[in-house]
């Protein structure tokens, strides 16, 4: 299980902006829980720092926060769990021809997922390239260490190992010099060749973790997929669920041979 506190602001908005596009049905809570009402994610003020959440059918509720009650959010987006605390409304305002109130942006939102339901082991199932670019920084790092800087290029180039509709892990051979990891909010762009369409697939990414064995010459780099639009996460997931009924046949044949 995946779980942890997110306290980028870039993967905060991002989390808020998708539960707003799949209009995920969250629950504000207010006391601890003892009083609760349902919500949605309207819209998301970037530049701002704030989102719009609908208003309560609770007309308790709806005092009490509109009075500067905290309160938390909880709610699913895909699959994860989502939730968020220390909430507080700074007004009422109109949006879509109805009211909703605004909120400052969260600090931090802790959200955990159960990878097994929603990650897929490729190894043996499919073969997809990744191409995957680095950031000035990371190439002029991995030059200094590099005994031709020449010969470091401005993308590294593997295949997927896993994947699933929040993210993937690569693996990179014949990395013999370090490759420093991209900082938390930096962006980079991964391009993948998936056997279930033609051409390829652009993704923004940004790194989580990476593991490099100077013996086998191997990098391995989690990334985690910003800020993609619907049709293409609903191309993974097919894809992702398609591997999944194939590993399951393939681990059925080999329980039956």
């Amino acid at each position: 299980m995946q779980d942890f506190t997110e306290t980028s602001q870039q993967k905060i908005r991002q989390i808020l902006t998708s539960l707003t596009r799949s209009r995920a049905h969250l629950t504000a809570e207010i006391g601890h829980g003892v009083l609760t009402a349902p919500t949605l994610s309207l819209h998301v003020d970037t530049e701002l720092g704030v989102f719009l959440i609908d208003t309560f059918n609770n007309g308790h509720a709806m005092d009490l926060v509109r009075g500067g009650k905290p309160f938390s959010l909880r709610g699913s987006d895909n699959g994860v769990q989502v939730y968020c605390g220390g909430l507080t409304v700074i007004d009422l305002v109109r949006f879509d021809a109805a009211h909703a109130l605004k909120v400052a942006l969260p600090e931090s939102i802790h959200y955990y997922q159960r990878r097994a339901t929603f990650r897929v082991d490729l190894d043996g199932l499919a073969d997809i390239p990744a191409s995957l670019g680095c950031t000035p920084a990371q190439v002029a790092a991995a030059r200094s260490h590099a005994v031709d800087p020449n010969a470091v290029p401005d993308a590294l180039v593997g295949r997927v190992i896993d994947l699933s509709t929040r993210g993937c892990r690569v693996v990179f051979t014949d990395q013999v010099y370090p490759v420093p990891s991209a900082g938390i909010d930096d962006t980079v762009t991964l391009r993948l060749r998936m056997p279930d369409r033609e051409g390829t697939l652009d993704l923004p990414v940004m790194w989580r973790f990476k593991k490099h064995s100077i013996a086998d010459s191997t990098l391995v780099v989690g990334l985690e997929f910003g800020a993609i639009d619907e049709r293409t996460v609903e191309s993974i997931q097919q894809f992702v669920v398609s591997m999944q009924f194939k590993q399951r046949a393939v681990e059925l044949q080999r329980r039956c041979a």
